[in-house]
């Protein structure tokens, strides 16, 4: 199948369980200070909103069970808090 409109400039795309993730330009989880956590799959929903104070317009990486964001004056690690033994 081939989009043929509402693709982004500079697409950072994600593969997870046979669905294809995409940013939209100015859509739900936008690059004005929030950071939007939502539930993979077809039926997609948001589970979290976080307030960043600033904008964002760097793209998500992955790694070790934490989402790290860069804004444009700091560096965000999301993630389960670990249990301290």
């Amino acid at each position: 199948m081939e989009a043929q409109q509402g693709l982004p400039n500079v697409p950072s795309l994600l593969l997870y369980q046979d669905v294809l993730y995409t940013l939209k330009e100015g859509g739900l989880v936008s690059r004005d200070g929030y950071a939007v956590v939502l539930k993979a799959g077809r039926e997609w929903e948001i589970l979290a909103v976080n307030a960043l104070d600033e904008e964002c317009f760097a793209t998500p990486a992955l790694a070790e069970g934490r989402i790290y964001l860069r804004t444009t004056k700091a560096l965000y690690a999301f993630g389960q808090a670990s249990k301290v033994k």
